[in-house]
C-alpha cells in the first residue's frame, strides 16, 4: 500500500504519514533482522477472524523503538533547523549590540565636526537595528513553529504507541495449532472415505491405532510434518515434475514463509507448515498433503493421493540435499540464514509408488534447528552487524537486495535504537532444542507394517506393541 493510496483522513496533520501502526516497518520476527511493515494484517482486518489476527500479532511484535521513526526523523530535522535559527538570532543580537555602538560612535565623530551630520548615522544606524530586530522575531517565530512540529510529532508517536495489542501466551497459540490439526484431519479423512466429519465411526475406517508416543496433538492417524520454507517447489510424478504449490504460498505470504516462533518445549513454531496426513484403510493407503498458513488458515498445493499397498514401491526417511531455490533470493531470506540452511544433508520423509509418483516432506530435524540456533546466536549477531556496518562496502557486489535493506536499516540506526533493539530481540530469544524425527520413524513403522501385512501376509500381532515401545 503506498502512501498516496492513503485517504487523507488517515494521514496525520503534522507529519503527513499514515496513522495506523501497520503502515511502519517496526515488526519483527526471529527469521529476519530488519522489521517489517505490518500492511498484510491491515489487509486483512475485515476478513480474518479474531483469532487469525492473534496468530498474526503472534509471530510478528512492534519494537517500541522502532515505532514512528519516520517521525523520529522529522524530529531529528526540525531540531537542526531550530539550532539553525537559534545560530541565526544570537547573530542578529549580537550584531544590533555591535552595530548600535557602531551608530553611537559615528554619531558622536560626526558631532564633532559637524551638529547637523549626526542625525545621517543616527539614521542609518536606526534602519540596521530594525533590519535586526525583524530578523530576531522572524526567527524566534520560525522556532516556535519547529517547535510546535516537534511536540506535534511526539504526540504522533504517543499514538501509535497505543495501538500496538497484546498477543497470545505461547501456550494458548500451541493448543489452538493442536486443535486445528485435529481438526483437518476429520474433515480429510472424511473426504477420503465419504463420510460427515463429525461421524463418531469415523476413525473405525483406519485400519491401525494411534500411536502412543510422540503424537502431542493427540492425533487418531498419522501425520508427518515439516517446515514450509524447506520444501521443494517440484516432486517428481508419473508425467515429470509436479509443482508442489510453493508458488501459491509465497504469492499470498512472501517473506512470511520463513517465519517462526519458539514453543513452550523449545520446539520451533512454524507460521507455514507442511502437513502429511497418512491414512492406513483396510486396502490402500491414502495421503493428504499441502501447505497450510496456521495465521489464515489457508492451505496450498492440496493433493490427495490413494494407491494399493501392493503399488507402494518406497518408503523411507533419507538424508536430502537441501539446495536453495530461486524462491529464497526473491523474498530476500537473509544471506546469513540461507547459508545455514540450504547445501546441507536434511532429513526426508519420502514415499514413492510404482506410478513414479513421490510424496516428499522435508523434516526439521536436527541440522536444520542447529542452523537456526546458530543464526539466533547473540554473539554471532552482534559480531556479523558490527562487521557488516564498515565492511559491506567492500562487498557491494555479492550483496543482494535483502542484504542492502537490512544493512541500510542497521546503519540508520542511532546508538540508543540499536541497543533497544538488541535488548527487545535478541537478547529476549532462547535457543531451540531438538525434537528430533522420532514421530517421523513410528509413521514410518506404522506404513512398513501394513504393507507387510497387505503385501507379505506378514502376521501383525506384534505390530503394534513395537510401535508402542
Amino acid at each position: 500500500m503506498s502512501e498516496s493510496s492513503v485517504d487523507q483522513q488517515d494521514l496525520f496533520s503534522t507529519s503527513g504519514f499514515p496513522r495506523y501502526l501497520e503502515w511502519y516497518r517496526c515488526y519483527m520476527e526471529p527469521s529476519t533482522r530488519r522489521p517489517v511493515d505490518g500492511l498484510e494484517y491491515r489487509r486483512h482486518e475485515h476478513d480474518w477472524d479474531d483469532w487469525a489476527k492473534a496468530k498474526w500479532r503472534f509471530f510478528y511484535r512492534p519494537v517500541k523503538a522502532l515505532v514512528g521513526r519516520p517521525q523520529k526523523r522529522e524530529i531529528e530535522k526540525a531540531r537542526a533547523a531550530i539550532e539553525g535559527w537559534r545560530r541565526r538570532v544570537d547573530h542578529a543580537k549580537v550584531a544590533m549590540i555591535r552595530d548600535g555602538i557602531l551608530a553611537l560612535l559615528v554619531a558622536w565623530l560626526f558631532y564633532s565636526l559637524q551638529e547637523a551630520l549626526a542625525v545621517l548615522p543616527v539614521i542609518v544606524g536606526g534602519i540596521r537595528l530594525l533590519v535586526l530586530s525583524q530578523e530576531r522575531g522572524k526567527g524566534r517565530k520560525a522556532i516556535e513553529g519547529w517547535e510546535g512540529r516537534i511536540a506535534g510529532l511526539k504526540g504522533e508517536i504517543r499514538e501509535l504507541l497505543t495501538q500496538i495489542k497484546s498477543y497470545p501466551e505461547t501456550e494458548e497459540i500451541e493448543e489452538r495449532y493442536g486443535e486445528e490439526v485435529c481438526l483437518m484431519e476429520r474433515t480429510n479423512l472424511a473426504e477420503v472415505v465419504n463420510k460427515r466429519s463429525a461421524d463418531e465411526t469415523l476413525f473405525d475406517e483406519v485400519a491401525h491405532v494411534p500411536l502412543q508416543r510422540d503424537n502431542p496433538y493427540g492425533l487418531h492417524t498419522l501425520l508427518v510434518e515439516g517446515w514450509g520454507a524447506l520444501q521443494p517447489a517440484s516432486n517428481p510424478g508419473p508425467l515429470g515434475e509436479e509443482s508442489s504449490g510453493l508458488q501459491w504460498v509465497l504469492e499470498d505470504v512472501g517473506r512470511g514463509l520463513t517465519t517462526w516462533r519458539r514453543g513452550t518445549r523449545g520446539q520451533p513454531l512454524y507460521r507455514v507448515v507442511y502437513l502429511q496426513y497418512v491414512f492406513l484403510l483396510d486396502k490402500s493407503i491414502t495421503v493428504c498433503a499441502y501447505f497450510y498458513d496456521f495465521v489464515s488458515g489457508n492451505r496450498y498445493g492440496r493433493r490427495s493421493e490413494t494407491f494399493q499397498y501392493e503399488h507402494v514401491s518406497n518408503y523411507a526417511l533419507r538424508e536430502v540435499g537441501l539446495e536453495e531455490e530461486e524462491w529464497v533470493e526473491k523474498v530476500n531470506v537473509p544471506r546469513a540464514l540461507r547459508q545455514q540452511l540450504f547445501g546441507q544433508e536434511i532429513n526426508a520423509f519420502v514415499l514413492a509408488v510404482s506410478s513414479g509418483a513421490h510424496l516428499r516432506c522435508v523434516l526439521a530435524d536436527g541440522t536444520v534447528v542447529r542452523g537456526i540456533n546458530e543464526w539466533m546466536s547473540q554473539d554471532e549477531i552482534r559480531r556479523n552487524l558490527e562487521a557488516k556496518l564498515g565492511q559491506d562496502q567492500q562487498n557491494e557486489s555479492s550483496r543482494t537486495e535483502g542484504d542492502v535493506e537490512e544493512d541500510d536499516f542497521w546503519a540508520d540506526l542511532d546508538p540508543e535504537e540499536r541497543q533497544e533493539v538488541y535488548r527487545e530481540v535478541f537478547e529476549n530469544q532462547r535457543a531451540l532444542e531438538d525434537q528430533g524425527i522420532h514421530l517421523a520413524r513410528r509413521v514410518l513403522q506404522q506404513i512398513r507394517d501394513a504393507v507387510d501385512q497387505h503385501v507379505l501376509k506378514v502376521e501383525p500381532v506384534r505390530r503394534y506393541e513395537r510401535v508402542a515401545m
